[in-house]
């Protein structure tokens, strides 16, 4: 199972691949710039998240819920 520590690097090397596979048009190659920001330092460290929901009707409230059946 993913560890969320991770998660933001996983993400980065998604957009890379997916960045790399568009055809820009010509033989050139397509300048790209891409930057990561952690932005939830202080939340804790999540064992085995499975999956992430947001709370009906509050888009400031979310939800993690772990392999274990814990929700956070």
């Amino acid at each position: 199972m993913a560890d969320f520590r991770q998660l933001p690097w996983k993400a980065f090397a998604l957009a890379a691949l997916g960045l790399g596979a568009c055809d820009s048009g010509s033989d050139g190659e397509l300048p790209v710039t891409l930057t990561v920001q952690r932005v939830f330092a202080g939340l804790p460290l999540f064992g085995s998240p499975v999956a992430m929901l947001q709370a009906p009707g509050n888009s400031t409230r979310w939800f993690v819920v772990e392999q274990a059946g814990v929700v956070r």
